[in-house]
């Protein structure tokens, strides 16, 4: 396509102005970003999740899905002996869920900037985004539907979700890309 200063439409039904993209409609809803970050966030979970283990390894090795299966469990999943292999299956489901939800909406809002941003904007978003769920799952999701799991938030947890949750969904995201 020429840049003769007039506004064309590309192939794809981007309009551009000069050979500048302009907002379009159809951007917002370009899902191959929404895909990565769906994806992204199965590869983060599980960083995420060997991270968990990490920092719990000395305490309750089962803690991380205590507290992700505790969503379907309730409180008690926390306090006494569920079954291993309920919690396990029932703690892997409910972060992978979560994970891949998040990995979406970040692909969702990286679909409307795609042209403009380059792949350092988007891994430092994707850290940014990490804090961003650090804050949604412990001081609005929790306190609202799971008061039980605000009083395990720390900074392990906030450190967690900005470098081994948001920062590798970035990557992903960005080194996919191209831009």
């Amino acid at each position: 396509m020429a840049s003769n200063g007039k506004n064309e439409e590309s192939s794809d039904g981007e309009k551009r102005r000069g050979g500048t993209a302009v907002f379009s409609a159809k951007r917002i809803f370009d899902f191959v970003y929404v895909e990565r970050g769906a994806v992204g966030g199965i590869i983060s979970a599980f960083i995420m999740l060997a991270y968990l283990l990490i920092i719990n390894a000395q305490a309750d090795i089962l803690s991380p899905f205590k507290e992700a299966s505790s969503v379907w469990l309730g409180p008690q999943a926390l306090s006494e002996k569920p079954s291993i292999i309920l919690v396990l299956v029932l703690g892997i489901a409910t972060g992978l869920f979560a994970s891949v939800a998040w990995g979406a909406l970040f692909g969702l809002s990286l679909a409307i900037y795609r042209s403009s941003l380059s792949r350092g904007m988007i891994v430092t978003l994707g850290a940014l985004f990490g804090i961003f769920v650090w804050l949604a799952d412990f001081y609005i999701l929790a306190p609202l539907f799971w008061p039980w799991l605000s009083e395990i938030s720390s900074l392990w947890y906030l450190v967690g979700h900005m470098c081994f949750f948001g920062l590798p969904l970035g990557l992903y995201v960005a080194f996919k890309t191209g831009n």
